[in-house]
């Protein structure tokens, strides 16, 4: 049986993309002629110039800032710009921090559109789903955006079921029970993130046969990991992994008993993806028929919720997920695998 829930949570950032114009000729007159082209470049419209991010960092916001970002903007020809209130940890740099949406934050921001029209600066603000502009304490937890979490038991058919069912996962985050920026501290921690669970429904339908894995021996550098820990379809518990030397990879080796016919394999690294950035390592699996000569039969894109890739079916005992570090990756933490039916990497039939 699955069972749904409807949640209310804290979700990631979203970062909206802000479309650049580049330079144009003007009126259809200025550019009729090398003159009026050049003209056209050094001197462009407002609606040709370009427009840039404003960012407000952490209440960090004072009118004499506000006066001089927009000379400045105005000085150097940008047409307008948009205002992004963000946190991330940022210190305080001001005698005083305005928290977004306080009046002293209104006021400021008033003032920063009234300076802005002044100089003919065309002034938006974002709205970026899980930042500051679509979520906060004024948005009442019925109101804020949801997710929907799952949990799964196998029963025996043809009898009513007594048993309770698993638990639903209740944190506001990324995916199940997967916390949010909010409760890791990345974003503000100003305000409690908001909690709201609702079951929905409950599905219940034939289990498929044969699709279950046997669960394989699983092992890092020779050090046996808990399969059990690996294998419970939670997250927020995983097994710390110890990584390699230097540019080394880290490699969990998966042994089955038997030779085993698989064609997919889903992964979840615990906080390997960063804010805005590339996840700090490149996971590859492979496969041997001896356990010495690999081949690689796929790669996978992490990402803060669990990542699947399918493949040409393969047969074997011998698999390991292969993490290899990038040139530019920070030091990696715990790792946690997604199991379903196979510990450590969900493996797939």
């Amino acid at each position: 049986m699955i069972r749904h829930r409807l949640f209310a949570a804290a979700l990631p950032a979203v970062l909206v993309l802000l479309a650049v114009s580049t330079g144009a000729t003007g009126s259809p007159s200025r550019g009729a002629t090398p003159q009026g082209l050049a003209e056209g470049f050094a001197n462009p419209p407002s609606e040709a110039r370009p427009r840039v991010w404003w960012h407000w960092m952490n209440g960090n916001i004072s009118k004499d800032g506000i006066r001089a970002d927009l000379d400045w903007m105005q000085r150097i020809g940008i047409g307008g710009l948009q205002n992004f209130d963000a946190a991330l940890n940022t210190p305080q740099l001001v005698d005083e921090r305005l928290v977004y949406m306080t009046p002293q934050w209104r006021e400021a921001f008033r003032f920063a559109a009234e300076e802005a029209d002044l100089r003919g600066l065309e002034l938006a603000i974002a709205g970026s789903p899980g930042w500051s502009e679509t979520g906060g304490p004024w948005v009442a937890a019925e109101d804020g955006m949801k997710k929907v979490v799952w949990t799964t038991v196998t029963v025996e058919g043809g009898a009513p079921l007594s048993e309770a069912l698993p638990p639903l996962p209740r944190v506001s985050g990324h995916y199940l029970d997967v916390a949010g920026q909010g409760s890791q501290g990345l974003s503000s921690t100003v305000h409690e993130v908001p909690e709201l669970a609702r079951d929905t429904l409950v599905l219940a339908f034939p289990a498929p046969a044969g699709d279950a894995l046997p669960t394989p021996a699983l092992a890092s550098n020779g050090t046996a990991l808990d399969a059990d820990t690996l294998s419970d379809g939670r997250f927020a518990a995983h097994v710390a992994v110890a990584r390699a030397k230097g540019k080394a990879p880290t490699v969990i080796d998966m042994t089955f008993d038997q030779p085993q016919t698989v064609r997919g394999i889903t992964l979840h690294v615990h906080g390997v993806q960063g804010l805005v950035g590339e996840p700090n390592v490149l996971p590859a699996l492979e496969v041997s028929d001896d356990g010495e000569d690999w081949r690689e039969v796929a790669t996978v894109a992490l990402s803060e919720a669990p990542s699947t890739v399918s493949f040409a079916p393969v047969t074997a005992r011998y698999f390991r997920a292969v993490m290899h570090p990038r040139q530019t990756a920070s030091p990696m933490g715990g790792m946690d695998f997604l199991a379903s039916g196979v510990d450590a990497a969900s493996m797939v039939r």
